[in-house]
């Protein structure tokens, strides 16, 4: 059986024809709400001990694009989870309306992926 994280999965779709997966996102956003006066974004992440350096790739790359990108210096660590129980993928609709961000209506995966 396969098990991926959804946090890893590309479901953000914008007008542009780009997307993101949950984990961009909250890269984008630590540099939009949490960057300090030195430019420094510091985030940390609870991740299963099987994908982590799934996480540790995709941050590696994403930090230095959207760091350029938003003029952020990343900070990321990670800490790994202990008893991950997987929670079964169930699609849940959810419209998100924003000028600013351009989102359409989308499905959002719910829990993880086997």
């Amino acid at each position: 059986m396969v098990i991926f994280q959804k946090a890893l999965l590309k479901f953000h779709r914008y007008e542009d024809g780009s997307s993101r997966t949950p984990f961009e996102e909250h890269l984008v956003e630590g540099a939009l709400y949490a960057k300090n006066a030195e430019g420094k974004v510091q985030l940390h992440f609870t991740v299963s001990p099987e994908h982590r350096s799934l996480f540790e790739a995709l941050a590696t790359k994403e930090s230095q694009q959207l760091g350029t990108q938003y003029q952020a210096q990343y900070s990321i660590s990670f800490f790994q989870s202990r008893n991950h129980q997987p929670t079964p993928l169930r699609q849940m609709p959810m419209v998100v309306r924003s000028e600013m961000l351009k989102v359409r209506s989308f499905f959002v995966p719910v829990g993880t992926v086997r």
